[in-house]
């Protein structure tokens, strides 16, 4: 309208095209000196304003334009007095200056129709500034006065929709269709928010607007049968202070204030009070549950709140689900990628790619080790540019805060994507990553299972409590996962976790994640960085990795098909053998826990007790027996050799039957000890201390050497190499069938992927 009333008038954007080496701000000052003076030139009284950010970069400006150009100008910023202000504006409407310095721009009231050249050297990210700040020098009520222009680089701002600063563009046709973007806008927020009925607690503000609620788009999401908008927020120490429900976008908001005392003091004197947002939006069509939280984001509270304003089923959504909020999005480009391991190996479960075009540094190979984990980066969506990111835990965000309204267009936006029946291909590196698939029970056996690889990196502590005194504390890594396979159905998996003190059962299926079998007689905690847990929220936050007797696994209910790399054969020449039977062997006697039992079965060795005499002939420098519940290998044999420093692992398991044959379980239970040792040997000082832990000072459990010599010669400066032996008398050469050649190959390829050497292979 003030277009049309000649209010404002035209206006144009000249672009300053920069070349490598040349410094932006002078390119802008020369450009500026040269249209000023065109305009004087041709009698028009014209002024300019000099845009940008910061006092420092003001100053910096200030001295450049003194030096490279004609121009009278001064600096204005909040840091000058009001008289010095005024006096240079009063310069300015006098002639004396040619123009002004500015620190974003003057106030509310400034008027100086004359006002006709700003030079942006920083362009402002926010349409409704950048509007004000084109209507400044727009404006026609003056003499003497053509066409206001603006001199900026080009760059790829967008605001409204539009890039304003593209080389190019055409100002006049732009800036009336953001103004009208913009007040279209307006009315569809106030339209939404309109809808919404709200209630305040006693003495708070009646009038409180919701307009004014500005929520980080970042979400969790659920699949909810059916949605219940009266439920409560009950939180402890919160109150809500402002509630509002709209039925027709199926939308609640609560405004919470919690007010408690810091824990390092017991008096009253001093309180901690913070304000909290949650918004929790129902998806009708998708029937999928959007809560944001402005800051409370543990498993716990979204359970609480899905189970409130809910009912019937509901579950997280799945990985392959989350994924799909990258369907139809174009020039995407990735700043962090996690990449989570699919093999056994636990030495790096999770690997994080970080830096502009992350995407670029995925490899096809990947594919072969590595999941999807998360994502976070840039794309366009039918042209707009946008942020997105998400994680395996079905979190969703963009880097933007939003109205209330443009959160709940955002979140519908999501759900129909999530729904689809599209598929993402985003045309990078980040492809070549596999996604599970969801399933509701397991496809093959569980044979074995490690830990999340989190848990790795954040070495958590498992307490057993009484009430709120700690009895005892654990290293949770110290305890050993067990497999019941007795108990264990397709449906289920009964396990537990062990140390040689605690013992915990547990199950896993595909409806309640983890619940205890027997109800520990204390309460379990689980200490992680700063936060502390229930045992089976952790475990649901940070999912056990279980795998399946042909390498493939199920993480988080997702099915990871194994590694497919072309046919896997082991070749059969690689197998080396012992005569067990020579060394008076009981090949299914893994080892004795007493003598007696040998005596019983007539003197016959353990497995254990032939191979201790077999590693003796080799002279190591020191042979550690690791043997039991959290072990890194049943023997360890350290050589200090010439050039380098020799560690083998030696993980030995009995065989089920007499004969040496097809003992695929006996094989892969072995195999996936070799392969999940690797996580011990992923730096030299971390493998010290980890033996010395085991070893405990115990000098029975070094049949050669001492936990000093071990150190000593660790500590050396030489290259460090481990090899990685399995020892099962099941395993023939001769004997040796397809499927014990695929498992062995599996459990080789797993560890050389890592950089070691090849496995080796003791059988009969």
């Amino acid at each position: 309208m003030a277009y049309d009333d000649k209010i404002f008038g035209d206006i144009g954007y000249y672009a300053v095209k920069v070349e490598n080496g040349i410094n932006p701000d002078l390119a802008l000052a020369k450009e500026a000196d040269k249209l000023f003076k065109a305009d004087r030139e041709a009698n028009l009284n014209h002024y300019l304003m000099v845009r940008t950010d910061s006092k420092a970069h003001a100053k910096i400006l200030n001295e450049l334009y003194r030096a490279e150009t004609d121009l009278r100008l001064k600096r204005i910023d909040s840091a000058k007095t009001y008289t010095y202000i005024k006096q240079t504006i009063g310069k300015l409407r006098n002639g004396d200056l040619d123009g002004i310095i500015c620190v974003d721009m003057l106030g509310e009231g400034f008027d100086f129709p004359n006002l006709k050249i700003g030079v942006i050297h920083k362009p402002h990210k926010s349409l409704a500034v950048t509007l004000q700040f084109i209507g400044r020098f727009a404006r026609t009520n003056a003499e003497n006065i053509g066409e206001a222009k603006f001199i900026a680089i080009p760059n790829d701002i967008t605001l409204g929709r539009k890039q304003l600063f593209a080389e190019g563009a055409i100002w006049n046709d732009i800036v009336k269709d953001l103004s009208q973007q913009a007040i279209v806008e307006e009315d569809e927020i106030k339209e939404v928010l309109d809808t919404f009925e709200v209630t305040s607690a006693p003495d708070e503000d009646e009038q409180f607007s919701f307009y004014n609620i500005n929520p980080y788009l970042h979400v969790k999401i659920y699949s909810v049968e059916e949605f219940y908008i009266d439920g409560e927020l009950d939180l402890p120490n919160h109150e809500v202070l402002h509630e509002g429900v709209s039925e027709e976008k199926s939308t609640v908001v609560f405004i919470t204030r919690e007010v408690v005392k810091p824990k390092w003091i017991k008096s009253d004197q001093l309180i901690n009070v913070k304000y909290y947002l949650f918004i929790i939006h129902y998806d009708v069509k998708n029937k999928l549950l959007f809560i944001h939280s402005s800051s409370i984001r543990s498993k716990q509270f979204y359970d609480d709140v899905v189970e409130e304003f809910s009912t019937g089923d509901y579950r997280r959504i799945t990985k392959k689900e989350i994924n799909k909020v990258l369907v139809d999005l174009d020039d995407t480009e990735f700043f962090n990628i996690g990449m989570q391991n699919r093999s056994p190996n636990s030495g790096e479960s999770y690997r994080t790619i970080s830096g502009p075009n992350a995407e670029k540094s995925i490899r096809k190979s990947h594919g072969r080790l590595y999941a999807n984990g998360h994502v976070f980066g840039k794309a366009k969506s039918n042209g707009e540019p946008l942020t997105i990111g998400y994680s395996s835990g079905a979190k969703v965000w963009s880097n933007a805060y939003k109205k209330i309204p443009q959160l709940i267009q955002w979140c519908e936006v999501l759900g129909n994507k999530i729904v689809s029946d599209k598929e993402v291909l985003t045309k990078t590196g980040l492809d070549n990553l596999t996604i599970g698939e969801p399933v509701s029970k397991f496809p093959k056996k569980v044979i074995t299972a490690t830990w999340n690889g989190d848990t790795f990196s954040n070495t958590p502590l498992l307490y057993v409590m009484d009430e709120d005194e700690i009895l005892f504390t654990y290293q949770l890594l110290d305890f050993e996962i067990i497999i019941n396979h007795e108990e264990s159905t397709d449906e289920q998996l009964i396990y537990s976790l062990t140390n040689d003190i605690l013992e915990v059962n547990l199950c896993y299926d595909f409806e309640n994640h983890n619940s205890f079998v027997l109800e520990p007689e204390n309460h379990l905690e689980v200490k992680y960085g700063a936060h502390t847990d229930d045992i089976l929220n952790y475990l649901d936050d940070y999912p056990l990795h279980l795998y399946l007797d042909d390498f493939a696994a199920v993480i988080n209910h997702d099915y990871h098909k194994p590694t497919e790399s072309g046919e896997l054969y082991f070749d059969s020449a690689r197998i080396e053998s012992i005569d067990w039977v020579a060394l008076g062997t009981d090949i299914t006697k893994e080892f004795y826990d007493d003598n007696q039992k040998k005596v019983d079965n007539g003197n016959l060795n353990s497995i254990h007790e032939s191979l201790e005499i077999v590693l003796l002939n080799t002279t190591p420098n020191v042979l550690i027996y690791d043997h039991g519940t959290g072990e890194i290998a049943d023997f360890i044999s350290v050589r200090n050799e010439a050039n380098d420093i020799k560690v083998e692992l030696f993980h030995v398991k009995g065989s089920s039957g007499e004969n040496p044959g097809d003992r695929v379980n006996d094989v892969y239970e072995v195999s996936m000890q070799a392969v999940k040792s690797q996580l011990w040997t992923s730096n030299r000082s971390g493998f010290i201390e980890k033996v010395k832990y085991r070893v405990n000072g115990k000098q029975e459990k070094f049949i050669l050497g001492t936990q000093a010599n071990f150190v000593n010669i660790l500590s050396q400066a030489k290259r460090l190499r481990f090899i990685f032996t399995i020892v099962q008398p099941g395993i023939s050469a001769v004997l040796l069938t397809e499927k014990l050649s695929t498992n062995l190959a599996a459990a080789d390829d797993a560890i050389q992927n890592n950089g070691n050497e090849p496995l080796r292979i003791i059988g009969s």
